[in-house]
């Protein structure tokens, strides 16, 4: 979906289409986020808790920053596959 977001604003003309695509891209990564945890609570349900600092955001932007980093070493894995 991020690829196809960012070609199709890519093929636009003007100032803002880049701008537009950056923040696109940007706002389907960040959703995406959270569609991963909410299919991670309907899999474990209450097995899995966001408590402490700040009720549970910091743990939060712990798990995001995990699963940003783990997206990240995969895609690099796979690109040197190729």
């Amino acid at each position: 979906l991020e690829h196809r977001v960012a070609a199709f604003w890519k093929a636009k003309e003007g100032g803002g289409s880049k701008a537009t695509r950056i923040l696109s891209a940007w706002g389907i990564l960040f959703g995406s986020k959270f569609v991963i945890l909410y299919a991670l609570e309907l899999t474990f349900s209450d097995d899995v808790h966001f408590d402490g600092a700040l009720h549970g955001v910091v743990a939060l932007i712990v798990v995001l920053v995990v699963m940003l980093a783990a997206e990240e070493a995969i895609l690099r894995f796979y690109r040197k596959l190729g």
